[in-house]
C-alpha cells in the first residue's frame, strides 16, 4: 500500500497542471462543501469514458507500427528538402492528430521534428511551433480530435459529419495560414537528412485498432458509451492475450485524470461565476480564442458551455485558442516539454500565428455570415 502511495505521489509531482488542478478542486471543496455531492455530474463520465476509448484505439495502432511507417513514407518523397520534408510532417500532424487527438499525436511528430531541425539546420522552435499548431488544427476538424471537440460533442450532438462541415472551412483558413509561415521561415536549399529506420507493421494489431476507432466513433455518436467502453476493454484484452501488446498500459491515465479534474473544476468555477448568455457567434469565437490564453482551451469550453446556445462559434473559438500560448492548449504544453524549447521562443512564433488567425477568422466568419 504505502509503495503504491509512493508512486502515486511521485507521479502527481511529475505533472504540474494535475497537482494545480487538484490544489484548486481542494481550495473549492473548502468555500462550497455541497460541490461534493456534484462532483460525478461535473465530471462528464460519458466524456471522459469516450476520451478513453478513443485513447485505446489509437495505441493499438501506435503499437501496431503503423503510425511511424506513414511519416516514414511521407520523408521518402521529401527528397533532401527541408522545406518539403516540414509540410510532409505538418500533414502527418495534422493528419494523426483529427484521428488519436492532438495530445497523442505530438509524442509521434515532436521528436522527428526536433530531429528534422537538426539535420536541415532549421531553427527548432519554428519547427516544434509548427507541428504544435499542425496538431491543434488537424484536431479541430473531428468531434474525437482534442478534448474539448469530445466535449462539444457530447453535449450538443451534432453528427460526426456535421460537426466536420461546420469546422472545415476555418481548418482550412488556419491550415493556409500555417503553410505561409512555413514558406517564409524554412530555406528551401537542399539538405542530407538521411533515411528513416524501417518500421515492421503489425497488420492484424492496425486492422483491430481501425475497427474499434470506427466501432467507438458510430456508438459515442449513438450514445451508447457504456457499449463503446466495453468494446475498447475487450480489443485491449484480444491485444494483451493474442497480439502481445499491452495497450492498458500504454493510455495516458494522467491526461483522463487531468481532464477530469479540468472538468469538475471549472464547472464549479461556472456557476460561481454567472456569465450572461452569448447570443452573439462573433463575439463567442473572441470569448472562446481569448479565454483560452488565459486558462486552456478545455476549461475555456467548460466555463463558456454554460453561456453558448450553438455549439459551432464555440468551437470555432476554443480551437482557435489552442493557436497561440503554451497555455492554449495541452498540446502545446507537450510540445515545449518533449523539445526542450523555451516558452519565449515558442511564443516568437506560436502568438504570431494566433494574432493573424485570429484576424482571418474573424474575416472568414463575417463573409459566411454575411453569405448565409
Amino acid at each position: 500500500m504505502t509503495a503504491a502511495w509512493t508512486v502515486i505521489t511521485r507521479r502527481i509531482r511529475g505533472e504540474p497542471l494535475l497537482s494545480l488542478l487538484l490544489v484548486a478542486l481542494a481550495v473549492l471543496a473548502l468555500l462550497d462543501h455541497t460541490m461534493l455531492t456534484r462532483i460525478i455530474a461535473y465530471a462528464s463520465v460519458p466524456t471522459l469514458a469516450a476520451i478513453f476509448c478513443f485513447l485505446v484505439a489509437s495505441r493499438i495502432l501506435e503499437d501496431s507500427g503503423v503510425f511511424a511507417e506513414m511519416i516514414n513514407r511521407l520523408f521518402s518523397y521529401s527528397g533532401n528538402s527541408p522545406r518539403l520534408s516540414l509540410v510532409l510532417l505538418v500533414l502527418a500532424a495534422a493528419t494523426l492528430a483529427a484521428v488519436i487527438m492532438n495530445d497523442a499525436s505530438m509524442f509521434f511528430v515532436v521528436p522527428m521534428a526536433v530531429a528534422l531541425a537538426r539535420a536541415a539546420g532549421i531553427d527548432r522552435s519554428k519547427a516544434v511551433v509548427a507541428v504544435s499548431m499542425a496538431a491543434n488544427i488537424g484536431s479541430s476538424l473531428t468531434p474525437i480530435g482534442n478534448p474539448q471537440n469530445i466535449y462539444i460533442w457530447m453535449r450538443w450532438r451534432p453528427t460526426f459529419l456535421a460537426f466536420m462541415a461546420g469546422m472545415a472551412p476555418f481548418v482550412a483558413l488556419w491550415m493556409a495560414i500555417l503553410a505561409v509561415y512555413i514558406a517564409v521561415t524554412t530555406p528551401s536549399v537542399e539538405a542530407q537528412l538521411g533515411a528513416p529506420p524501417r518500421v515492421l507493421v503489425n497488420k492484424k494489431m492496425a486492422a483491430t485498432g481501425v475497427a474499434v476507432l470506427l466501432a467507438d466513433i458510430v456508438l459515442v455518436e449513438e450514445g451508447l458509451w457504456l457499449v463503446a467502453l466495453a468494446v475498447s476493454l475487450a480489443a485491449a484484452l484480444v491485444s494483451k492475450r493474442l497480439l502481445g501488446s499491452d495497450v492498458l498500459a500504454g493510455v495516458d491515465y494522467a491526461l483522463i485524470a487531468t481532464l477530469a479534474l479540468m472538468f469538475i473544476v471549472f464547472n464549479e468555477v461556472a456557476c460561481m461565476v454567472a456569465i450572461p448568455p452569448i447570443s452573439s457567434p462573433l463575439l463567442l469565437i473572441l470569448a472562446g480564442a481569448g479565454l483560452s490564453q488565459v486558462i486552456s482551451n478545455v476549461p475555456a469550453t467548460i466555463v463558456l458551455a454554460r453561456s453558448s446556445r450553438e455549439w459551432l462559434p464555440l468551437a470555432i473559438g476554443v480551437n482557435l485558442g489552442g493557436i497561440g500560448t503554451v497555455v492554449g492548449s495541452l498540446a502545446n504544453f507537450i510540445g515545449v516539454r518533449l523539445s526542450g524549447v523555451s516558452v519565449g521562443e515558442f511564443h516568437r512564433y506560436a502568438v504570431k500565428l494566433f494574432l493573424a488567425a485570429l484576424v482571418a477568422t474573424i474575416a472568414l466568419e463575417v463573409l459566411l455570415v454575411g453569405l448565409w
